[in-house]
């Protein structure tokens, strides 16, 4: 899932210059985007990405790809400096005839983001729109390094690109330009190392990813992405390993696809599927305009129902860069795509005005976060007064838990409580009406009927996956139906008001 019908291999410099030159001559902001609506969509395009930076008043800046100046005077508007870099002589000139004359905090340099050296903790911020499509594998990895060395400890790394395929209304008859998916660029900048004398390392803390709402709303486009990092000290090879363990294990993309099998229902991994979504939609009562938000949105598909059926608004997020891919992928196929878009990201550490929400549903997610005290507080400052929570998860169950099954919890990263403990820690965050309903005999019904389908369908499964994936996903399913089965562990449906 690596590559798509738009991707070139290994371009080199030389072709990425020539490709400028060629389909950028009059230095044009509908040749820079590739677009001849480019003068609508970058009103939108904009403030929407400025709005995604952290706070850069006081700051200083280094934009690697400046181009013709789209976001320099931007960046120059707030920032205490900006270095604007690019390769294209043309461009950096026309920059400077345009920014330079308002805005006197701007150095400006012709050089190659790939070739150009600049010295640790020399900025604050690094900032790119449209470069790392742009660069090989092997530049986009070295650049990665270097950029986490040139931000100071506690700075900020911003790049957006066109995943997946291209976004533009103009067709080059020439395009190096390499359309990656989220996966490519979440472990170029994971990885990242920058070691410190003492042992440990600097390292990137994964933000956000999300996409450009502006292109969905005009172009019916989800494949602009944009990813925010963080520059902190880490154990030395310490990256994102809840993450990881999740896309590398349970969402890889054969066992999401094996799943998404075994349960019958398209775009859902989760017993029950589109009806279990569908009943705790219900409870929300939706009206047309609101904005919900969804936590743990997978594939999608629960986001696109309620936008199709209640005309809603809805932000997905979700931690899987896994289930991110297929989600976006998805969304450009359906009805209503504007009113739905999503992101990659800690729902912990995300931040959203308070009072942004009407509603807010989630399930079978929570199970994983440990400090839900401060998730359910977070929940409730982002939720209007008068709007409804929805939430099904996996709770202890009503008898005590055994050594093999603590085992089992560490092993899947769960963090399970009581469903009192749960009501208690709603209330807490001040919630209220808050109900609980025990499903698990009905999610019993749904696996076993699913499993025992799978089964008789074996040789369906192996023409699409490997014995292996098909053993293990089986295996796991079994091994939850022994735990609800014994009640080890429940399946309780939440519902709770804000007043």
């Amino acid at each position: 899932m690596s590559s798509t019908k738009d991707q070139v291999v290994c371009p080199t410099r030389t072709d990425m210059k020539q490709y400028w030159e060629v389909n950028a001559k009059d230095s044009s902001v509908e040749e820079m985007m590739l677009d001849a609506n480019a003068s609508v969509l970058t009103l939108g395009d904009h403030p929407e990405v400025m709005a995604i930076l952290p706070n850069i008043n006081g700051l200083r800046v280094l934009e690697l790809g400046a181009g013709i100046g789209r976001f320099t005077g931007d960046l120059a508007a707030k920032a205490a400096h900006v270095t604007a870099v690019d390769f294209i002589d043309e461009y950096i000139k026309k920059n400077e005839r345009f920014n330079g004359s308002k805005y006197s905090n701007i150095d400006f340099k012709c050089g190659d983001a790939t070739q150009i050296q600049f010295g640790a903790g020399e900025f604050d911020v690094v900032f790119s729109n449209w470069l790392l499509m742009y660069l090989t594998d092997v530049e986009v990895q070295k650049l990665a390094v270097n950029m986490l060395r040139w931000i100071k400890p506690g700075g900020y790394i911003f790049f957006r690109e066109s995943c997946f395929r291209s976004s533009g209304s103009i067709k080059p008859n020439f395009n190096p330009t390499q359309y990656r998916n989220l996966s490519a660029y979440q472990g170029f900048f994971e990885t990242a190392v920058e070691p410190i004398a003492d042992g440990r390392s600097y390292s990137l803390e994964f933000v956000v990813a999300k996409n450009i709402h502006t292109y969905l709303k005009q172009k019916g486009n989800p494949h602009q992405i944009c990813w925010l990092w963080h520059k902190i000290v880490k154990p030395a090879n310490v990256v994102s390993m809840f993450r990881m363990f999740l896309d590398s294990d349970q969402y890889s993309f054969e066992h999401i696809l094996c799943t998404e099998k075994l349960f019958g229902s398209s775009g859902h991994v989760c017993p029950g599927g589109q009806d279990v979504a569908k009943d705790l939609v219900q409870q929300l009562t939706l009206q047309n305009g609101q904005m919900v938000l969804e936590v743990g949105s997978g594939m999608g598909s629960c986001a696109t129902y309620m936008a199709e059926t209640f005309g809603v608004d809805v932000t997905g997020v979700d931690l899987s860069v896994n289930m991110s891919h297929l989600a976006f992928q998805m969304l450009s196929k359906v009805k209503l795509k504007n009113q739905v878009h999503f992101e990659i990201s800690d729902i912990i550490a995300r931040n959203y005005p308070d009072q942004s929400f009407d509603a807010i549903i989630s399930r079978d997610t929570l199970m994983h976060i440990r400090d839900k005290k401060t998730l359910f507080s977070k929940l409730h400052a982002w939720l209007r007064p008068g709007s409804r929570i929805a939430i099904a998860d996996y709770c202890l169950g009503t008898k005590e838990t055994t050594p093999e099954h603590k085992k089992y919890l560490e092993k899947m990263k769960y963090n399970l409580v009581s469903a009192d403990e749960y009501m208690k820690l709603l209330g807490n965050a001040g919630f209220s009406n808050i109900t609980s309903t025990d499903k698990t005999a009905q999610l019993e019904q749904y696996i076993s009927t699913d499993l025992q389908r799978a089964e008789q369908n074996r040789d369906d499964f192996l023409k699409d996956f490997t014995e292996d994936c098909y053993e293990q996903t089986l295996t796991y399913w079994k091994c939850q139906q022994s735990y609800f089965k014994g009640r080890l562990q429940s399946w309780i449906q939440f519902f709770a008001y804000k007043n």
